[in-house]
């Protein structure tokens, strides 16, 4: 995984209706393992909504062992954090870059990608 991380998106995320139950699994900066909400994905990016701040989890922070559950379907990888942003209440909203494990990954994300847009663009 690289160093820095450059706080911004030249992807385009598709939003995920919450009736796909789309999840971020990760082991935190706390020592914690977080599984979570995903919101949006893209082919490098994701975004998830946390309930609350978990600490740790800010600008640049790296989260090794992620994986983005969706069914049956499990993409392994690793996050970059590249924002945190406070919704309502105690809610954040946090953005990572994905960086897949492996070949098979990195074509499973791509191909998941690819279905959304086409159903998110069918269904507008």
């Amino acid at each position: 995984m690289p160093k820095q991380v450059a706080n911004r998106r030249e992807d385009k995320r598709q939003v995920l209706p919450k009736s796909l139950s789309a999840e971020i699994e990760f082991e935190g900066p706390d020592g914690g393992r977080h599984r979570l909400p995903l919101t949006e994905v893209s082919a490098v990016g994701a975004a998830f909504t946390m309930p609350y701040r978990i600490a740790g989890i800010e600008t640049g922070a790296m989260l090794p062992d992620a994986s983005i559950r969706l069914g049956q379907l499990v993409i392994q990888g690793n996050l970059a954090v590249l924002h945190t942003t406070r919704l309502s209440g105690s809610a954040y909203s946090c953005g990572v870059q994905f960086y897949p494990k492996s070949e098979e990954d990195r074509n499973q994300l791509s191909t998941l990608v690819s279905r959304l847009e086409t159903l998110l663009h069918l269904s507008s």
